[in-house]
């Protein structure tokens, strides 16, 4: 699940990941290219 996202300075734009059956704290921020795979959610993400 996508939590929030960031860009960071060099315009990297990141995405907070809640991992499924991973507690809240060990989410993680991912770049785009790490997301391989999740187009959809993405895509689903950023219309909301």
């Amino acid at each position: 699940m996508l939590i929030t996202d960031k860009v960071a300075e060099d315009g990297t734009k990141y995405y907070l990941v809640k991992w499924l059956n991973y507690s809240l704290d060990q989410s993680t921020w991912e770049p785009l290219p790490h997301l391989i795979g999740c187009k959809e959610l993405i895509e689903y993400y950023e219309a909301i």
